[in-house]
């Protein structure tokens, strides 16, 4: 991705693109998202049942897949993911190289991440801070993608700025594939994600 690319909205290189929530609806039950960076100059609908617009406020960067209404209007498609924190403007937010599920959530607010590769690589699982897991709204079991370093103990640590996966969890299997990919494999390689994207030209068109 090039540098100092807004996080208003933006197309990567390789692919990823991610845009800000402009506004949510909870009665309604849907949100619409700055589509510019997926080629519309449109609003692009997000319906709540792959992304609940009670986990989302105006302004948050999010990034997922694309389809089109029989009107060819954008859609957000499953997996929607959001990033965790604020970020300075001028710079990318990059997907995580790890995917995996929040466990073990301490007292003090920290917890650790369950991801095979982080186990294999570093021999232990992934600490994520008490400053990560409050920013996010992060609980045990919900996904995420992230970087790790290796914090002043030599432990694997997330670092900031994780995305949190608001669709199904089933989506921890996939983890940048799927996003790299705009989502066109999903509705084939997870059960009931098609699904998840019908329904969504009737809420549009009633709000």
């Amino acid at each position: 991705m090039k540098n100092g690319t807004s996080v208003e909205s933006a197309k990567g290189d390789d692919g990823f693109c991610w845009g800000k929530v402009l506004r949510t609806s909870l009665v309604k039950g849907f949100s619409f998202l700055d589509g510019s960076a997926w080629g519309y100059q449109e609003d692009m609908f997000l319906h709540g049942a792959i992304a609940p617009p009670a986990q989302l406020a105006t302004g948050d960067v999010i990034t997922c897949g694309l389809h089109l209404s029989s009107q060819g209007k954008p859609q957000a498609k499953a997996p929607v993911w959001k990033l965790v924190g604020h970020i300075a403007e001028g710079t990318n937010p990059r997907f995580g190289t790890y995917t995996g599920r929040l466990k073990n959530l301490q007292p003090g607010g920290s917890a650790f991440v369950e991801c095979p590769e982080v186990r294999e690589e570093f021999r232990r699982d992934a600490f994520v801070h008490a400053s990560v897991v409050e920013a996010g709204g992060l609980d045990v079991g919900d996904t995420i993608s992230f970087e790790v370093h290796v914090n002043g103990a030599g432990r694997p640590q997330v670092s900031e700025h994780p995305w949190k996966c608001l669709s199904d969890g089933s989506y921890v299997e996939l983890g940048a594939a799927v996003v790299a990919a705009g989502g066109a494999a999903v509705a084939a390689a997870v059960p009931g994600a098609a699904e998840a994207n019908e329904g969504e030209e009737e809420e549009e068109a009633a709000e």
